[in-house]
């Protein structure tokens, strides 16, 4: 494995910037490939590998003047060649957050949920913050007209920057909506996209919410999701397909919707929805019972 040669303590020193540089390697080598095996196979078997690694850094964590810290290395802190005791070393505020959150989403364990903050999309789903949506929305769509702005008063020309010059002012922010309408986390660094729900549009064959759609889901348990969808177009009906995972790996069991409720048994369902009408929905699910699959409802 990766870990064990590039991992655990590959410090060595650059030349290009003057210092020894510690490139740890733990979650880019093991996560990935467990994640994608537990979304394959649903076993969480894989889950409890990732989560030993994480806390073999947060059971050795530390405070030092009021800051947090856990190691990102153990070996040798010199360099990669082992030398001496190996010890702990690259001290950090970085928490893992991240991989946390992933961790919690996948397994749905309430312990795995406990060294992450309650704030923010996490506070949404727990009843915390009930306007995050809206404020999160209103700050991504202000970060694009920033960005966009940027972009037009940007003084370089064609023959003065770098071909990549703009990536730092990419205006998509899509992640944030992206979450609150599948479920799925997105941290900085994706490794395997584990949605909740997916939707599609039957009338246009493709892979998204019809025009004039729009989904939030309001919680998430091992067990079930709250959904609401809303048709926003006043005259025209639309109809979503609603998938359970993003590859169909999960199955719905059963719906409620206000007081009525239907037993359910398979990996989508279709919703009407009237001109300017909405619902909330609760699904209930059986996680990772079904192989995933690439192909649309229709062609199943």
């Amino acid at each position: 494995m990766v870990e064990g040669l590039y991992g655990w303590n590959f410090s060595n020193f650059d030349a290009e910037v003057g210092y020894v540089k510690h490139r740890g390697t733990i979650f880019i080598g093991t996560w990935d490939g467990f994640g994608n095996a537990f979304l394959l196979s649903g076993d969480p078997g894989y889950l409890a590998v990732m989560r030993q690694q994480l806390m073999h850094f947060h059971s050795r964590k530390k405070v030092v003047d009021g800051k947090t810290l856990i190691p990102k290395m153990y070996g040798d802190p010199r360099g990669h060649t082992y030398s001496g005791k190996p010890e702990w070393y690259a001290w950090t505020e970085k928490l893992n957050l991240d991989r946390w959150t992933e961790l919690y989403l996948w397994s749905m364990d309430p312990a795995d949920l406990e060294p992450v903050p309650k704030t923010g999309w996490i506070g949404f789903l727990e009843g915390l913050e009930p306007n995050y949506p809206a404020r999160i929305l209103r700050r991504d769509l202000e970060r694009v007209r920033n960005r966009v702005q940027a972009i037009r008063d940007d003084p370089t020309t064609p023959d003065t920057r770098l071909p990549d010059w703009f990536m730092h002012l990419n205006p998509s922010s899509s992640r944030n909506l992206a979450s609150l309408m599948t479920g799925a986390y997105l941290p900085s660094v994706i490794w395997s996209v584990n949605f909740r729900l997916r939707y599609f549009d039957p009338e246009r064959r493709r892979s998204g919410v019809p025009p004039d759609v729009g989904a939030l889901i309001g919680r998430m348990t091992g067990d079930s999701v709250t959904v609401t969808l809303v048709n926003l177009n006043p005259v025209t009906p639309r109809t979503v397909v609603v998938q359970a995972g993003g590859y169909g790996e999960h199955r719905f069991t059963q719906v409620e919707k206000a007081e009525s409720g239907a037993e359910l048994n398979g990996s989508f369902i279709t919703v009407k929805l009237e001109p300017g009408c909405g619902a909330r929905l609760t699904l209930g699910m059986k996680r990772y019972a079904n192989t995933p699959t690439l192909l649309h409802p229709w062609d199943r």
